[in-house]
């Protein structure tokens, strides 16, 4: 049996380092179900992430992702799912996604992240308003730690395409599983 039997995978990282475009096609890849927490969510409020992080704030936000991935985690579909940078600050989120799967971590430097998002015009990030570099370093000294100790693995994402990512990410899940008594 391999690392995929049974599992779902959880993307995380930085914003900007590609959970939601990688996601997609490691979907593809693997025949499985592809789910961005933030969309679920914004069809769910039938509003925007950025709307409700202003009119109802971060911890409203929150607690509706919370919601989201516990649905998606206990759902029987073969899937990966893209979470939020941010929702491994919980730690319910943690619990959750540990028990129900892979947690895949995309990892990259403050360069790539900043040029990536200073080339996204199409999504408003509540977080990251005003200077996008200061707010990714503070971001990043909160969460690099939890990206670091809640991951099975962690793909460096820097100067690779998306299909090198996502290859990388299915040699390690084809891998044969250990057994319970050696975690």
């Amino acid at each position: 049996m391999n690392l995929l039997s049974g599992n779902k995978l959880f993307i995380i990282g930085m914003p900007g380092v590609g959970k939601t475009t990688v996601a997609e096609r490691l979907a593809v890849e693997l025949g499985f179900k592809s789910v961005d927490v933030d969309t679920l969510i914004q069809r769910s409020e039938h509003t925007s992430v950025a709307q409700i992080f202003e009119g109802f704030g971060e911890n409203y936000f929150r607690e509706i992702e919370t919601k989201m991935i516990a649905v998606v985690a206990s759902s029987s579909d073969s899937a990966v799912i893209s979470l939020g940078g941010g929702a491994v600050m919980r730690d319910e989120n943690i619990q959750i996604i540990k028990k129900a799967g892979l947690v895949i971590w995309l990892n990259a430097t403050l360069d790539t992240l900043q040029s990536r998002l200073d080339n996204d015009t199409t999504t408003i990030r509540p977080l990251l308003a005003g200077d996008v570099r200061e707010k990714l370093i503070g971001l990043q000294s909160e969460r690099i730690e939890i990206y670091r100790m809640i991951s099975d693995f962690r793909v460096d994402v820097d100067g690779k395409t998306v299909d090198t990512v996502v290859d990388e990410i299915v040699a390690f899940a084809s891998e044969p599983k250990s057994s319970p008594d050696n975690t």
